[in-house]
């Protein structure tokens, strides 16, 4: 892999969501140190072709980021 994987949604700093069924993602982002956290959403977005994790999440409300981080 050249470079990484096109979706998921960062849940906090070095903590990721992903969808499964890509275990050649997974790998890549253990490599670079982050918490992969894997959900199955393929009933959400497959029939509706309605992109992926990403998508189907939408807008998120974060807390600030941490200062200095």
């Amino acid at each position: 892999m050249k470079r990484g994987p096109e979706t998921g949604v960062v849940l906090e700093p070095m903590k990721i969501l992903v969808p499964t069924g890509d275990p050649a993602a997974t790998k890549w982002f253990e490599s670079i140190g982050l918490e992969v956290v894997e959900v199955e959403c393929s009933s959400l977005v497959g029939p509706r072709n309605s992109g992926s994790i990403h998508c189907a999440a939408g807008s998120i409300i974060r807390d600030p980021e941490p200062i200095g981080y």
